[in-house]
């Protein structure tokens, strides 16, 4: 997704650059583009998960069978039926736990390494929507060829999530966001000098190392949200960092037109939430290990009630 998305504003940007065409084949050719993706959503199966909430275990296994035949997995490899019939078992058994926001929650809160892990990931989602925006609207005023530093941060955007692909496998969440919030305080702190001596000819550099640390950031939001929390409360989770987050990425393009000193915000910010570095699991958990913390909460939970009563 980001790949794309940034692919698409350095090939419009190098269109225009090198041709005297309207704007009005690119036009032509993005909607081209979406009467495609129309059409493949129109022949792609429904969501496995989407499925298996609603019970719907026939059209389940067909969408499994499809997913298997494109990604050419051997039977031998994939038991459709099997895994369709564990998941039957495994929806009787949480027949009695409804997944609800506020219920999700609460369970979590009740957790200390969710309560930790679900504070530190809020305030990640906080700076990056933030810093991701002041930055990028803030870029029309930076010195030198403005053509240039956009197509620049656009670069950042395709180079960004390769970037955190590269690190995330090999390093626990905690190690990667704590360097990339030193990364974003160096590049602000040379930006901040960059205000001083106007050093013209090094700011496209300079654009794309803020963009890369920040973009990273934001993207480690959304490996963040699906890595830390059980299955079953993810959803609200997303619901939460990002309803959170995107107040402050509005909050953004207001600061940044009566500010003079974005450097100095940018570098404050990433000082300030760096601190939640701690709160992230030193180690990253499976998805069983996520499951058996939920387990032992809710148990906690109703055994603290049954001593209450």
């Amino acid at each position: 997704m980001y790949l794309g998305d940034g692919l698409t504003f350095v090939i419009s940007g190098l269109f225009v650059m090198y041709t005297k065409s309207s704007y009005a084949y690119l036009q032509v050719l993005g909607g081209l583009t979406v009467l495609c993706c129309a059409y493949l959503m129109m022949t792609f199966p429904e969501s496995p998960k989407f499925l298996y909430s609603k019970g719907r275990y026939d059209e389940l296994k067909v969408s499994f069978e499809t997913i298997k035949k494109w990604n050419r997995v051997k039977d031998e490899d994939a038991n459709v039926d099997q895994l369709v019939q564990d998941l039957k078992d495994a929806k009787h058994g949480q027949a009695n736990r409804q997944s609800s926001f506020f219920k999700d929650l609460k369970i979590l809160y009740n957790s200390r390494e969710h309560r930790r892990s679900l504070t530190a990931v809020v305030g990640l989602w906080i700076y990056a929507a933030f810093n991701y925006y002041l930055i990028g609207y803030y870029v029309k005023y930076f010195p030198g060829d403005v053509f240039v530093n956009f197509m620049t941060m656009t670069v950042a955007e395709v180079l960004a999530p390769i970037t955190l692909r590269l690190v995330q496998g090999r390093w626990p969440i905690q190690m990667v966001y704590r360097n990339l919030q030193y990364g974003c305080a160096i590049s602000a702190f040379l930006y901040i000098l960059n205000q001083h001596y106007g050093w013209v000819s090094i700011v496209p550099a300079l654009i794309l190392l803020i963009r890369i640390f920040v973009k990273s950031l934001y993207s480690l939001g959304y490996y963040a949200n699906g890595k830390l929390f059980p299955t079953l409360v993810k959803t609200s989770i997303f619901s939460l960092t990002n309803g959170v987050g995107r107040p402050f990425s509005a909050l953004s393009t207001i600061v940044n037109e009566y500010t003079s000193h974005p450097g100095e915000i940018f570098l404050a910010t990433s000082l300030l939430f760096s601190l939640l570095s701690p709160l992230f699991p030193s180690s990253d958990n499976t998805e069983q290990e996520l499951d058996k913390i939920q387990e032992k909460s809710e148990a906690e939970n109703k055994l603290n009630k049954t001593h209450s009563t």
